[in-house]
């Protein structure tokens, strides 16, 4: 999962030259509190740099944060050389969506990766247009053609009335 984000971050950006990537590893407070999130960002960032990616910086903020214009700020301040071409920001989704709006207000034109997290119908209505462009890595969509997971898919939608989202898998 996340090595293969990694990789698609690195095709993405466009190059595999001699100056590679640049990467921003933005931990959530959870890293303290969730072993998931910051076994998430080494795991990126190890990937990564086993792909030439150069991760240029990793900074935290605390739980409950929910303004994220300082830190989206202090990325786009950066100078030129050390701008990232993807922010891997392992959180949940209300968290996610409003780092990637203040990255946008901010100038930030990194694209941003996340986990699981993000995946809810909720990230859209709080992101606004700064939603598009963006990646999220997950272990299950509803949109799969595996027959098991069509098969998922249609049972849950027949008992509950709506599409299965990641939780539900």
């Amino acid at each position: 999962g996340l090595a293969r984000a990694a990789e698609a971050a690195l095709r993405e950006a466009g190059r595999r030259e001699p100056r590679s990537p640049r990467a921003w590893s933005a931990l959530g407070a959870r890293l303290w509190a969730d072993a998931r999130w910051s076994e998430s960002a080494d795991a990126f960032a190890s990937a990564f740099e086993r792909l030439d990616g150069t991760v240029v910086g990793r900074w935290s903020f605390p739980a409950g944060t929910t303004d994220f214009a300082g830190l989206a700020g202090r990325i786009a301040a950066l100078p030129a050389d050390q701008q990232p071409e993807v922010v891997f920001f392992p959180d949940y989704f209300p968290e996610a969506a409003r780092f990637c709006a203040a990255a946008k207000a901010a100038g930030v034109k990194a694209r941003i990766l996340g986990g699981d997290g993000w995946d809810s119908d909720q990230f859209y209505p709080i992101a606004g247009d700064a939603a598009p462009g963006h990646y999220l890595c997950t272990h299950f969509s509803p949109e799969d053609t595996e027959p098991t997971v069509r098969d998922f898919v249609t049972r849950y939608e027949a008992a509950y009335h709506a599409r299965p989202g990641a939780l539900a898998a």
